[in-house]
């Protein structure tokens, strides 16, 4: 199975034998290419990934891919046990009360998940036509045959390890945050971030932050009998892990290698990928949607092949269920609760934001402290290291160059001066010794200081090399 993610920097490609990873490469793609998911020149980045298959002789064809949720629609309604024809005009129905543009301008697709003998969770999705179509077009550019093609977060929200949890993938330019409950996905959030190029990690790490207690007290205000607590775990991929789990409030654990990646492989740079592959492993989340254009067909009765009685009584059984279903309380009565629970779950979060907000500020004004420092210290830290190096290298040379005859009793450099005191056989031997220095080139004066006699046989010298800067 050959798996392919598209970020807005980078473009990801595993090749996978059921949990074994055979191949996994990343490719850097230039600023522009690919802008909150879209791929706008689709032609260079299909480059990019063809030239990657061809240098690792890659051949296979077959290819499930990811697409961005950003700008998308995820919805998940109960309704009861239904004919599959009447579960396609309920999320109709749904899609249409929700999305504030005609359907037949976006991608719609859904599944159902059985969440009981009585119950079914009916998952909907909608995309906008450049979400879609700017993948395949690429990858059809590239000779690939597109299989499957999911939602990011989706995706990720597949690579955990806990049936109730929230996915947390962050890369440069945006991130996705998946609430999932019972494996079941219930709340998608994907966001660019404003200004990614110029933003801090402190800066990143906030935003995610604060969005994910925004999701999580939204999901608490409509699940009021079966809220989240402090205690559930994000599960954080991608970049700012370390971050993260300092200012996030809740417990942070990394996302588990429930594949096996080649040795110097990270599964965690390609974690939207092994979520690809999981598809049909990893049964902990239970929602699969192929968000391909006409990959969900809608059951729609042929009217020449149904005669009109059995039609009259599946529109009275279609009202009567989905009546059921929608008159499960006044429709005026429950809007008059969401609108009082949802002034109360505001204030709420208001109060918990200022807190958060508090310790969060303090924690990155630590981390920005800490950063300018060691910036501060980079300078004069390569400063030194780089002086090291020219000083091993002038001493080596005071070394390498002297006689077997002369024995030195002292040298000292002060790093422009290198002092150099012996005794030499001869004088002859002491000016060749000064003149194999000079050669070195690595001296810019070689200067005899002083000489003086010690015994009959023997001189002492002082040497005084001048070192090039």
């Amino acid at each position: 199975m050959l798996t392919v993610s598209i970020e807005d920097t980078s473009a990801r490609i595993t090749c996978v034998r059921g949990t074994r990873v055979t191949f996994a490469s990343e490719a850097p793609l230039q600023p522009g290419w690919v802008q909150n998911g879209v791929v706008l020149e689709r032609a260079h980045v299909s480059q990019v990934i063809s030239m990657m298959l061809a240098q690792y002789k890659i051949r296979e064809k077959d290819t499930v891919a990811s697409v961005s949720g950003i700008h998308s629609v995820y919805r998940v309604i109960y309704v009861p046990k239904l004919d599959r024809a009447l579960l396609a005009e309920a999320a109709r129905k749904e899609m249409t009360r929700v999305v504030s543009v005609p359907l037949s301008s976006i991608y719609t697709s859904w599944t159902d998940v059985k969440i009981s003998d009585n119950e079914i969770a009916l998952c909907l999705v909608g995309l906008p036509f450049d979400n879609v179509n700017s993948i395949m077009e690429t990858l059809k550019l590239c000779g690939l045959r597109m299989k499957y093609l999911e939602l990011k977060p989706l995706a990720v929200s597949r690579v955990i390890d806990e049936k109730t949890a929230i996915a947390v993938n962050v890369q440069p330019n945006s991130f996705d945050l998946t609430v999932v409950n019972d494996g079941v996905p219930e709340i998608i959030r994907s966001l660019p971030f404003s200004g990614a190029a110029t933003m801090s990690d402190g800066d990143k790490a906030r935003t995610v932050k604060e969005e994910v207690d925004r999701t999580i007290n939204f999901y608490n205000s409509i699940h009021q009998n079966n809220p989240l607590g402090q205690q559930i775990y994000c599960i954080v991929s991608g970049i700012l892990r370390e971050t993260l789990s300092m200012v996030m409030g809740y417990p942070v654990k990394a996302a588990p290698a429930l594949l096996t990646y080649p040795p110097g492989q990270e599964g965690n740079d390609f974690i939207v990928n092994s979520g690809l592959a999981l598809r049909t492993i990893n049964q902990l989340t239970k929602v699969d949607i192929n968000v391909m254009p006409s990959a969900t067909p809608v059951a729609r009765p042929s009217a020449a092949a149904i005669s009109p009685t059995p039609l009259i009584a599946l529109g009275v059984c279609a009202v009567l269920a989905l009546g059921m279903w929608v008159m499960s309380g006044t429709a005026e009565k429950q809007t008059s609760d969401m609108q009082l629970l949802l002034k109360q779950k505001t204030a709420q979060l208001s109060s918990m934001q200022t807190q958060y907000r508090d310790v969060t500020d303090q924690a990155i004004k630590s981390m920005d402290i800490d950063q300018q420092l060691l910036n501060r210290l980079n300078a004069p830290i390569k400063y030194l290291s780089d002086q090291r190096g020219l000083i091993n290298r002038d001493l080596g040379q005071v070394f390498a160059s002297l006689p077997a005859t002369v024995y030195l009793t002292n040298v000292s450099d002060d790093g422009n001066v290198i002092l150099v005191q012996g005794s030499a056989p001869s004088e002859e031997i002491l000016l060749n010794y000064a003149r194999d220095l000079r050669k070195s080139g690595l001296f810019k004066l070689v200067l005899i200081s002083s000489v003086g006699t010690s015994t009959y046989t023997e001189v002492t010298f002082t040497l005084q090399l001048t070192v090039n800067q």
